[in-house]
């Protein structure tokens, strides 16, 4: 499916966004993604993982991708089985000759609340100032 998404949009310049059916547990889910320019966000629910979120970029030499969950179990699951999927990854995107995939796992709602405290701030402590 991710072999899908990357060979749409590696055709330039040219932004290209969708949603895909995913089949989990009796029923279809949606897997929205967007991209451009060697960069694609994925997001999209499991029934037994919650909302993931996957941003993807790419350049010459690398892949980084970043995953957002929800689940701390499955996050601590993943963050100690890391070699196990940076070797899946790995696989996955044989080709995409890269020499290096780096992954990274965040967990969505702490990243969420920082950038709400953040915007909070901004928004309370900005001035707006115009001179005529």
């Amino acid at each position: 499916m991710i072999e899908l998404i990357l060979k749409s949009y590696e055709k330039g310049d040219e932004t290209v966004y969708g949603e895909l059916a995913f089949y989990d547990e009796n029923k279809f889910s949606p897997i929205n993604y967007i991209g451009n320019n060697n960069s694609l966000i994925l997001s999209f629910e499991l029934s037994n993982l919650g909302i993931i979120d996957i941003l993807a970029k790419s350049d010459q030499k690398s892949i980084s991708i970043s995953i957002f969950l929800e689940n701390e179990d499955i996050l601590k699951a993943l963050r100690e089985n890391y070699e196990i999927l940076d070797m899946q990854l790995e696989k996955a995107l044989t080709s995409y000759e890269k020499s290096t995939i780096s992954i990274n796992l965040y967990n969505r709602r702490e990243i969420l609340k920082n950038l709400i405290e953040i915007n909070s701030y901004y928004a309370n402590n900005s001035k707006f100032d115009i001179k005529v």
